[in-house]
């Protein structure tokens, strides 16, 4: 009665094996993160969304050039809860194809609603819309 187990089951139990330990590398965060460029030092946070030099916004380092997947992105975060804000590279664009891609990504990022457009409330009103009561 001293059977072998089949190679197949071997093989399940190393396929099962290797699947475990990979799910526990990717969802353990057992480091904090190291501090980069794009890394807020003071609360030792990475942004979720950074927009370099050339316009292109990446989420987690993955960059988004296209416009309709950056779009969608943007509002899975906002939907999900993450609208933590956007993180701007010192190094601004150079050329005008650059300026219009910064331009498209900031504009998907207001009317997504993952950046709200900064209300001031010491903004003088404008000389023309000034309406005199008769």
């Amino acid at each position: 009665m001293n059977r072998k187990p089949s190679p197949k089951l071997w093989r399940g139990a190393v396929c099962l094996m290797i699947a475990g330990l990979l799910a526990f590398s990717l969802f353990s965060n057992r480091r904090p993160p190291s501090p980069g460029p794009a890394t807020n030092t003071a609360l030792g946070l990475q942004p979720l969304v950074v927009i370099g030099p050339d316009g292109q916004a990446s989420i987690r380092g993955v960059t988004i050039s296209n416009t309709n997947v950056r779009d969608a992105a943007f509002r899975a975060l906002v939907a999900s809860g993450h609208d933590d804000g956007i993180l701007i590279g010192r190094q601004m664009p150079t050329n005008s194809q650059q300026i219009s891609n910064l331009t498209a990504t900031l504009n998907a990022a207001i009317t997504t609603g993952l950046l709200r457009p900064a209300t001031n409330q010491f903004l003088l009103p404008n000389a023309f819309d000034f309406n005199p009561v008769d």
